[in-house]
C-alpha cells in the first residue's frame, strides 16, 4: 500500500508483477488504476495460443475477481495456512 501511495504521489503508473495467488489479487483489488500481471491471469503462450487465450481472458478475470472478493478478510492479508510462498509480489512503477 505504501509503495502504491508513493508512486501515485510521484505521478507514476503502477504495475503489480508476479500476481500468482488469489489472495494477492484480493489485496490489490481495492487499488484502482494499477496494472496487474502474473501467472494467476495467464502463463506465457505461443503465438498460436494467443488469440484463444485473449478470448477466454475476460471471463477468467471476472471469475478470479469474484473468487477474490469472497475470501475472508484474514485470507486477503495472510494467505492460506501452511501454504508455501511461491515468490514475492513486486510493484513496478512505469
Amino acid at each position: 500500500r505504501a509503495t502504491i501511495a508513493l508512486c501515485r504521489g510521484l505521478g507514476l503508473e503502477v504495475t503489480a508483477e508476479g500476481v500468482e495467488r488469489v489472495e494477492q489479487l484480493a489485496m490489490l483489488l481495492p487499488n484502482r488504476n494499477i496494472s496487474l500481471q502474473g501467472y494467476l491471469f495467464a502463463r506465457p503462450v505461443s503465438t498460436s495460443e494467443l488469440l484463444p487465450l485473449l478470448e477466454r481472458l475476460p471471463a477468467h478475470c471476472q471469475a478470479l475477481r469474484q473468487t477474490a472478493q469472497q475470501l475472508p478478510a484474514h485470507a486477503k492479508v495472510t494467505g492460506r495456512t501452511g501454504e508455501k510462498r511461491r515468490g514475492a509480489l513486486s510493484l513496478v512503477a512505469d
